[in-house]
């Protein structure tokens, strides 16, 4: 394998690692609020 290989290889491996530890430390986090959210069913009424 030429050095090219070896830095395409590289730049794959460090952004599948951030990609996991992104995952990992977001895991237990739940969203943010309903308000703007697509999945939300029902919105909250403005006063």
């Amino acid at each position: 394998m030429h050095l090219l290989d070896w830095l395409i290889l590289a730049v794959l491996a460090v952004g599948v690692f951030f990609a996991v530890r992104y995952l990992l430390k977001s895991k237990n986090k739940g969203c943010v609020g309903c308000r703007n959210c697509p999945l939300s069913k029902t919105k909250p009424k403005r006063k």
